[in-house]
């Protein structure tokens, strides 16, 4: 249930057919393609737009008056107007939200998008607006996907130097304990890269990356970007560089799929690199991994072991909160959660239908589940 007031401050009597509260729900896919077109000298570059969109839901309910997209439906009372005097007015509503809402997403070339919109219709004069955009977090339980619990692997290997310049492989190899995790949560990593080359490598890292389809009825196409790396330095010949259980932390991101829409889908992919030094092609391990918004329970309770063990065998803080009376397991509190704002970035939400009078948001960022792993 969406909730909330809408405030209307006059400084002066207003003439106007009504005031109304719109909710909208949204998504959108849009780009655009340039293509040479015409023989010879008539040869010509054409701009092709590509778009499609889902609507969720539009709904509006009238808090004052009447509204004329309400009194066209037949009433007869179209010019009817109505004054209301100087003065701060307050007016309350709700909105029942339909269930299986896909998650807010604002991507390269698309969004979902809900808001609502407070609307002052005026005759004859321009009309006054106001709009929120808020978050919409579908559910990706992870506990109901029976792929999360897997662990996964791995790897591949590849000469520098072919002909008649000898050399070994560089090998490299990546495995995580199990494929489904949530925003905040550490990705234990745990790979291994063997340099037998006769030269050195530059770096090795581990990417987070994400990877959005938008599709229209026409033509798909793909963004891939990367979320968040770790870097380990150079590999001498010879040498192996050893990762393990190194910690990747999550940041705030939308869950895999973005389920519910049909024209925009996500997948994150964990990808180990290793670059070379000198001219080469680099070595990348992918694997597929799940970002969900309800964390897999053994992954909490092996957590939660852990850490009461740790706090077994070490003193507590000075500042440590105590224990509710009575709680045999006061411990599971160090496991919160919040909401965080994406890392994706703030974006313009401005309509086509909005004006120099619309005021509210005019930037946004959807916050997604996050999980505040050992704090209090």
């Amino acid at each position: 249930m969406l909730q909330g007031i809408l405030t209307v401050d006059l400084t002066q009597a207003m003439k106007m057919r009504g005031i109304r509260v719109t909710f909208r729900g949204k998504a959108f896919v849009h780009w655009t393609e340039q293509h040479m077109r015409g023989p010879g000298e008539t040869r010509h570059r054409e701009v092709r737009h590509y778009s499609s969109k889902e609507d969720y839901f539009d709904h509006s309910l009238v808090l004052f008056g009447g509204c004329i997209s309400v009194l066209l439906t037949g009433t007869g009372e179209t010019n009817r107007q109505f004054i209301l005097p100087p003065g701060r007015y307050t007016y309350p509503f709700q909105f029942q939200l339909p269930l299986d809402l896909p998650s807010s997403f604002e991507g390269e070339h698309g969004h979902v998008r809900y808001w609502v919109k407070g609307t002052i219709e005026k005759p004859w004069k321009y009309d006054h607006m106001t709009k929120a955009v808020f978050t919409v977090i579908g559910v990706l339980d992870l506990n109901t996907v029976p792929t999360a619990t897997v662990p996964i692997h791995g790897s591949s290997q590849k000469n520098l130097c072919c002909m008649c310049c000898a050399s070994g492989p560089i090998t490299a190899m990546l495995s995580i304990d199990r494929r489904g995790f949530v925003p905040g949560e550490p990705i234990p990593i745990n790979a291994e890269v063997v340099n037998l080359a006769n030269r050195k490598v530059g770096c090795t890292s581990v990417e987070l990356k994400m990877t959005t389809s938008f599709h229209t009825a026409m033509k798909s196409r793909s963004v891939t970007r990367q979320i968040t790396k770790l870097k380990h330095e150079h590999i001498e010949k010879g040498d192996t560089d050893i990762w393990n259980s190194e910690p990747l932390y999550i940041p705030s991101l939308p869950p895999t799929y973005l389920r519910g829409c049909r024209i925009m889908d996500i997948n994150y992919m964990l990808e180990l690199r290793v670059d070379p030094v000198g001219p080469a092609f680099d070595l990348s391990v992918p694997v597929e991994v799940l970002i969900g918004t309800v964390p897999i329970h053994s992954s909490i309770q092996q957590y939660v072991a852990a850490h009461h063990q740790h706090a077994e065998n070490t003193s507590p803080p000075p500042y440590a909160t105590p224990p509710p009376p009575n709680s045999a397991h006061h411990h599971h509190s160090l496991l919160l959660t919040t909401h965080k704002e994406s890392i994706l970035g703030k974006v313009s939400v401005r309509e086509e239908d909005e004006s120099e009078y619309t005021r509210g948001d005019a930037y946004y960022a959807p916050s997604y589940t996050y999980y505040m792993w050992g704090t209090k």
